[in-house]
Formats: structure tokens, C-alpha cells, sequence
């Protein structure tokens, strides 16, 4: 098909498939008057019915040729004007798509410093939980140490902080979604390249990160609230000490899949094929 368009037949050909319906029926008419009106013109020369008046037939001969070529040119100009269209709407394709890429990875930068600072006194509080929840001896190491920090593990679980990190994900959850619609809009002609299904695994992979987070944060808010740990509740602090890990995890996960889009975003960016 490539091929066919580079020729004038290959061109008409196309053309003429692609023309609309109402198109097709003027063409028809108009040669259906054309054609007869040739035959005659070819009789009459034979028939020598212009006599002297030659011009007439010279009229009759231009007017065939405009009865012929005018349905075929108003083709060709229309599928002229869809091929203008369609450089006009890769090219702003083209401009959108290099400015929401530059966009997602400011966006992408800011939302990883971002849960990186505000997560700072969870990791410290994470960290003094394991410590005080250490076994020695079937015992806890520091039972008073290991309430406290449960404490604030509980706060730090709330739903309002999960509202945080979504609040804070927003932004590159809007501008993500417009540059998957992009790729997608840019695909359209074709398969979907591994560019745009790469990038709907991320975006996948990021939804499912928060709302594993949030599943988290809420099953710790719940065991962060019960009853104080004594020396001997063992089991019960190793279940938190394992949720208060996996709540670390997941703020790595949210952090690492910022970086990822960043990466993507800010890599080499393919032409936008028409």
C-alpha cells in the first residue's frame, strides 16, 4: 500500500477508495453524461455533421476531458487535504507528547523527594520499633521502647497519612494517564510497541503499589491500636514488627516506581509515526 501511493495510479486508486459515498454517485453521473456525449461527438465527426464549424467539436472535446478528469481531481484533492490533516495532527501529537513527557518527569522527581521527606520519621520509627521488639531470650529487648514506637506507628498508619500519599501522587497520576493516552493515540494506526505497553505495566504496577499501601497501613492502623506489648507477647510483636516492615516496603515501592516513570519519561523519544 506504502508503494501504491508513491504513483499517480496507485494514488487514484486510493483515493478513489477512500472517497465518500456522494462523491462517487457525482462521478458517476457525470460520466454517465460524458461517455454518451463522447460516442456522439465520435459519430458526428464521422458523420461530418460540424460541417465547417470545427470549434464545435473542440468545445465538445474540452468538455469531455472536464466531464472525465474533474470527479478523479476532486479525489486526489481530497485525499491530498486528509494527508495535510494528518501531518498537521502528528505534528501536534509530536508537541504534546515531548511536553507531557517533560512534565511527568519533573512530576515523577517532585513526588519521590516528596514521600522520601515525609517518610523520613516513619523509616526512624520503623526502625526503633524492630529494635525494641527484638527477642532475647523469649523475651522483648525493650518492652516501654517498643510501646512507644508502636504508639506512633499507629498514628503514622492513619487513613488521613494514606490520603497524604495519594494527595501527593496525584499529580503524576494526572499526567501519567495523559501520556498513556497519548501513546495509545499515537499507536492507533498499528500494534501498541512495547514503549506504550511497557508504560501501562508501570502505571498498572503504581495504582496497584497504593492501594497495597493503603491495605497495609490500615491492618497496621488496627494492630498498632491494641493493647500494649508486655516482655512475654512475643508473637504479637513479631506480627508488627512484620507489618511495620512490609509498610517500609511499600513506601520503597512507591519511591522506586517514581523513579522507574522518571527513567521512561525522560528516556530517548521515538518519532511520532503518521
Amino acid at each position: 500500500m506504502a508503494e501504491r501511493k508513491t504513483t499517480v495510479p496507485g494514488l487514484v486508486t486510493t483515493a478513489w477508495h477512500g472517497a465518500p459515498a456522494v462523491l462517487k454517485r457525482f462521478a458517476g453521473w457525470v460520466w454517465g453524461i460524458g461517455v454518451p456525449v463522447a460516442v456522439l461527438s465520435i459519430i458526428g465527426d464521422l458523420a461530418g455533421w460540424w460541417g465547417d464549424y470545427q470549434f464545435i467539436p473542440n468545445i465538445v472535446s474540452e468538455v469531455i476531458c472536464a466531464m472525465v478528469t474533474l470527479p478523479i481531481a476532486l479525489v486526489i484533492i481530497g485525499q491530498l487535504a486528509e494527508y495535510q490533516v494528518k501531518e498537521l495532527e502528528r505534528v501536534r501529537l509530536d508537541t504534546r507528547f515531548a511536553s507531557t513527557r517533560q512534565q511527568l518527569v519533573i512530576a515523577a522527581r517532585t513526588t519521590r523527594d516528596q514521600i522520601q521527606e515525609r517518610t523520613r520519621d516513619v523509616e526512624a520509627t520503623t526502625n526503633e520499633f524492630v529494635r525494641a521488639a527484638k527477642v532475647e531470650d523469649g523475651r522483648l529487648a525493650d518492652p516501654d521502647a517498643a510501646n512507644a514506637a508502636a504508639r506512633l506507628l499507629h498514628t503514622q498508619m492513619d487513613g488521613q497519612q494514606w490520603l497524604m500519599y495519594h494527595r501527593i501522587t496525584t499529580p503524576l497520576r494526572i499526567l501519567g494517564s495523559h501520556l498513556h493516552t497519548l501513546l495509545v493515540e499515537r499507536d492507533r494506526d498499528g500494534d501498541l510497541t512495547a514503549e506504550t505497553t511497557g508504560f501501562a505495566q508501570l502505571w498498572l504496577d503504581l495504582e496497584s503499589a497504593l492501594a497495597a499501601q493503603r491495605q497495609i497501613m490500615a491492618a497496621g492502623h488496627d494492630l498498632f491500636g491494641q493493647p500494649a506489648l508486655s516482655a512475654r507477647t512475643v508473637p504479637r510483636a513479631d506480627r508488627l514488627r512484620d507489618v511495620a516492615l512490609e509498610h517500609i516496603r511499600t513506601i520503597d515501592r512507591l519511591i522506586e516506581l517514581c523513579q522507574q516513570l522518571e527513567h521512561q519519561a525522560g528516556g530517548e523519544q521515538p518519532a511520532v509515526t503518521p
